[in-house]
């Protein structure tokens, strides 16, 4: 038989237990989670966008988006706020969950972090690549649309405007073997629109440049003979069309160019040799074919002369000089008997 003490002890461990099967658990205890937007569901999100080097970055947006949502109740929508001026962006109650937070700011590479957000302060910094990418594309574009803008302003006879948008063009090139051919077109825009300003040393010194860049250039030597030709200097004028003659590519442009030139020059038996090079090599060339016509007149070849301003007509029958060249051939004609 249990002493009294015993039974009380007993009877006080069985209300415990009774009390504690009966009174209801806390609500901090709660196993069912919490709505996301309970205090102790949410956090802060702070911290600082540098650059490369550590320096602090403003106006950069910065986007915190849910990694995974449950899609069968209401999306949380991403949070989204810019840095201050010392790069410092700052959230409150954003969900305790897996995030990305992605930073975008012009010029700069967009950055992004997959993150696990926890209750209270969460600090996350993030470093920005500057797109050097979008800056060489930046300034390719800008000196293609120069380049452009170049050449329409010399077509309408605005050289003075036309240098000025090639030397933009020229600021926005790298000067590396990549470039050259488009440096060599900026020089040779440039000499042309100086020439026709009568600019004669500047024109000179923008064809040097061309020549240095392609060596190999019968165009850019023949460029420079026309500047010796104006500047007086027959003989440096000579010696550029035969450098031309001696390394020119064989084209029928090339050919025409330095048949041009030479007849010009006065050395006509040069020029129609040329010329004849050019229509050789592309039948279907009326400008060689007048200028053809023109030249066999002066050394009084009439018949040929005849032939080729023919062709010309033939191959631009629609040209505004048809006419002209019409009378002229019925001249020759008579002359010829």
């Amino acid at each position: 038989m249990l002493s009294r003490r015993c039974l009380r002890n007993a009877m006080l461990a069985g209300l415990t237990l009774v009390l504690a099967v009966a009174l209801p658990v806390s609500a901090g205890a709660v196993s069912e989670p919490l709505p996301y937007d309970s205090p102790q569901e949410n956090a802060r999100v702070s911290g600082m966008v540098t650059d490369a080097e550590g320096n602090p970055l403003e106006g950069v947006t910065v986007v915190i988006s849910m990694l995974h949502q449950d899609p069968t109740v209401v999306p949380v929508e991403p949070v989204e706020l810019t840095t201050d001026d010392e790069g410092e962006y700052f959230a409150r109650d954003v969900r305790v969950a897996w995030v990305r937070i992605v930073a975008t700011l012009e010029g700069y590479v967009p950055t992004a972090l997959e993150v696990n957000i926890r209750r209270g302060r969460n600090r996350n910094d993030i470093v920005m690549e500057a797109d050097t990418l979008s800056e060489e594309v930046l300034r390719a574009t800008e000196a293609s649309d120069a380049y452009s803008m170049g050449v329409a302003a010399f077509e309408a006879g605005n050289h003075e405007e036309s240098i000025q948008f090639m030397e933009q063009a020229r600021s926005n090139i790298d000067d590396n073997e990549q470039n050259n051919d488009s440096l060599a077109a900026i020089a040779q825009n440039m000499g042309n629109s100086y020439l026709a300003l009568g600019r004669l040393e500047e024109a000179k010194a923008q064809f040097d440049e061309w020549l240095r860049r392609v060596p190999d250039s019968a165009a850019a030597r023949l460029a420079l003979a026309q500047v010796y030709r104006e500047m007086g200097d027959e003989e440096a004028a000579a010696a550029e069309v035969e450098a031309a003659q001696a390394t020119g590519p064989k084209d029928p442009e090339s050919h025409y160019n330095m048949g041009a030139m030479m007849i010009e020059a006065g050395n006509v038996e040069g020029g129609i040799a040329e010329l004849e090079m050019a229509v050789q090599l592309r039948p279907d060339f009326p400008q060689a074919h007048k200028n053809l016509g023109y030249a066999y007149a002066r050394t009084s070849e009439y018949q040929k002369a005849v032939d080729h301003f023919e062709l010309f007509l033939e191959q631009e029958p629609d040209s505004p000089e048809a006419a002209e060249i019409q009378q002229f051939i019925d001249a020759l004609k008579s002359m010829i008997g």
